[in-house]
């Protein structure tokens, strides 16, 4: 999608905007890129911005992240501002906890989850071998209900 938005020289948010439809999916989009304040801070060398939105089991979500990459090229996430709907809610509380545990989960399999292979072998076949994201991965977390 940025690289569409990229081609025909528009910002991403702007681009995701013009061409949906979809009241309940712009809604949490906006309100991700106004908390995040999107378009405020300009894209500097090791750092830049990602924004997405998508649905899933009738639940609207968006995501706009800062990420840095340092010069020994080890990626982080900054800040991460997520905003979703999901209709009517029993439990908030679980709602809040499936929410920033999905996000952190989202973090290790973008960033370093994965299974090492070498001479036909799992080379990290034991949970402490296996990376997982830890307090220090999750950046600045802001949630928008």
């Amino acid at each position: 999608m940025d690289a569409v938005a990229h081609a025909v020289g528009m910002d991403p948010l702007e681009f995701r905007l013009k061409n949906l439809k979809n009241d309940r999916l712009r809604a949490v989009l906006t309100t991700a890129a106004e908390k995040f304040e999107w378009g405020k801070r300009k894209p500097v060398a090791g750092r830049g911005f990602g924004i997405a939105c998508g649905t899933d089991k009738g639940g609207y979500l968006a995501t706009c992240a800062e990420v840095e990459v340092a010069a020994d090229k080890t990626v982080r996430v900054v800040k991460l501002v997520e905003a979703w709907e999901s209709g009517a809610v029993v439990n908030p509380d679980g709602l809040r906890n499936q929410q920033m545990g999905g996000a952190v989960q989202a973090l290790g399999g973008a960033l370093f989850e994965a299974i090492l292979f070498g001479n036909g072998r799992i080379e990290n076949a034991h949970f402490a071998e296996y990376r997982v994201p830890r307090f220090k991965d999750a950046p600045g977390l802001r949630w928008c209900w």
